[in-house]
């Protein structure tokens, strides 16, 4: 069975985000589903965090589309 390219895992790959800062949002996307709020993908609630930009979610977005962890990690535009 393939792993998954986790969006969290490419983000602190590529320098965008530390392994703290992964967490944080994790936590808060857990913490929102606990409280009976909707759904937040964590590259949104990075986003909202000020911890990425639009940009790099959409090119990490991307590179999980790819499809292999191996290909998403390793691809850069």
């Amino acid at each position: 069975m393939e792993r998954r390219c986790y969006f969290g895992d490419i983000a602190r790959l590529w320098g965008y985000a530390t392994a703290e800062q992964v967490l944080t949002a994790l936590n808060i996307q857990k913490a929102r589903e606990e409280n009976g709020l909707a759904h937040r993908y964590i590259g949104d609630v990075m986003v909202d965090l000020g911890l990425i930009t639009d940009w790099q979610r959409n090119e990490i977005l991307e590179a999980q589309a790819q499809g292999t962890a191996l290909d998403c990690l390793a691809w850069r535009p």
